[in-house]
């Protein structure tokens, strides 16, 4: 006997070819729980050797509030330079090279003049017949034959002189290598402020379109739900969805870090990172908040 064939329903078929993909995306992402756990574990153990814990001892610690909304510096990226130029400890200290620098060149200059010297010294005489230790005692009261005082000038003229000019030359070499030192190290501050500026409102605005990609993709997922409950949509679509939605709440993520380095950088420029113990706590309170460039 010839059995008929049957119809195959494609809707009965669709769930077991969903079924595939739900299983190659879980193990997918499951892998990558694994690794993001094995990078949060090497965290947690850089982070115990960078406070000089024992290894029983908790270094383990959990984000106690939300990522802050940022903001850019209510300041333009120029005045931002000019403050860096005055608060700079490495800019001082090449100011006061360039000042030192000056100061050793006047000295030297001043050694290539002509030498005068006037010497003049100022005493007493007194005379005495007697011998003994009395004598040099008698000189004082009795006996005084007077005040003396002798001078001296002593005029140098160097015919070459090249030792002292050489000198002055080399003093201003070094006054000259100075100030060039010091207008690079402010033009490299000049730029890496504008540089550090324009990579942090780059990244604010990153992070509004990746904030504004996640809530898109949140409200796409809600609505595959209810396409699914109503039998107008498939398992692989929610899961599908799901995944757009997991790489764009990964981007957001990804963009609050490169937008924390960018202020931290920013920070660093304008030399308002915290540089003592004390002054931490206090400084890393706002490090996120970019309207606070001074940690005041």
């Amino acid at each position: 006997r010839v059995r008929p064939l049957q119809a195959v329903n494609p809707v009965d078929q669709r769930p077991r070819g969903d079924l595939r993909a739900l299983e190659a995306g879980y193990a997918s992402r499951r892998r990558e729980v694994i690794e993001a756990q094995r990078a949060r574990m090497r965290a947690v153990h850089a982070l115990r050797l960078a406070m000089g814990l024992e290894l029983g001892e908790a270094a383990d610690w959990e984000p106690s509030d939300d990522f802050p909304a940022p903001a850019l510096p209510p300041m333009a990226p120029v005045q931002l330079a000019e403050r860096a130029l005055s608060v700079r400890r490495d800019i001082q200290a090449a100011e006061a090279t360039v000042r030192s620098g000056s100061a050793v060149e006047r000295g030297a200059d001043h050694n290539t003049l002509p030498k005068l010297d006037l010497a003049v010294s100022v005493g007493y005489s007194g005379a005495t017949d007697r011998d003994g230790v009395g004598r040099y005692f008698d000189a004082l009261g009795r006996n005084v034959g007077g005040v003396t005082a002798t001078g001296g000038v002593n005029l140098e003229v160097p015919l070459d002189n090249s030792e002292a000019r050489g000198l002055s030359q080399q003093a201003s070499a070094q006054r000259l290598l100075a100030e060039t030192a010091r207008a690079d190290l402010a033009r490299n501050l000049r730029t890496n402020v504008i540089a550090a500026y324009d990579d942090l409102r780059a990244e604010v605005e990153s992070l509004a379109a990746a904030k504004q990609a996640e809530a898109a993709y949140t409200q796409a997922l809600e609505d595959e739900r209810a396409k699914l409950r109503a039998g107008l949509s498939t398992v692989l679509d929610s899961v599908l969805t799901e995944e757009l939605l997991t790489d764009a709440t990964r981007s957001r993520i990804g963009t609050e870090l490169a937008l924390a380095q960018a202020l931290a950088r920013l920070r660093l420029e304008l030399g308002t990172l915290p540089s003592s113990e004390p002054n931490a706590a206090h400084a890393l309170l706002g490090v996120l908040d970019a309207g606070v460039i001074d940690g005041q």
